[in-house]
């Protein structure tokens, strides 16, 4: 239990910490900043929403499988606009998913994103998850 409430509250920390030492940066582009990323790393195994997950991250899509929809691993929402902690794909994407209530490996499969690519979506979250 001890181990489950550390690593929570380093996921915390790292959340905010992410969030204050970005404060002065550009707002977060949905097409230009986050599409790039999911192309990447997630819609070649995410690619029509009938894969494990049930989420399909291309980009004429992947908002509206992650913005305010409940995550099917867990009980927080794949995304919730205006708060990372409470959104389940930081935590996929932090290994931290088993201790928020879910289940499965991180995300991505096989390996793990730039920290500054987290943070990129930890921000966009932050800014409300918008469109643009």
């Amino acid at each position: 239990m001890h181990e489950v409430l550390v690593r929570l509250l380093a996921a915390t920390v790292s959340f905010g910490g992410v969030l204050a030492a970005s404060a002065d940066e550009h707002a977060v582009s949905y097409r230009a900043d986050i599409v790039p990323i999911l192309n990447a790393h997630c819609v070649a195994c995410h690619l029509t929403g009938q894969e494990q997950g049930g989420i399909a991250l291309h980009a004429r899509a992947a908002r509206g499988y992650l913005v305010g929809v409940a995550s099917q691993q867990g009980p927080l929402s794949r995304v919730e606009p205006g708060d990372p902690a409470r959104s389940y794909l930081l935590h996929k994407l932090n290994n931290t998913h088993l201790d928020a209530g879910g289940e499965g490996e991180p995300m991505p499969m096989g390996g793990s994103l730039d920290p500054t690519q987290i943070a990129v979506i930890a921000r966009w979250i932050e800014q409300g998850a918008g469109a643009d």
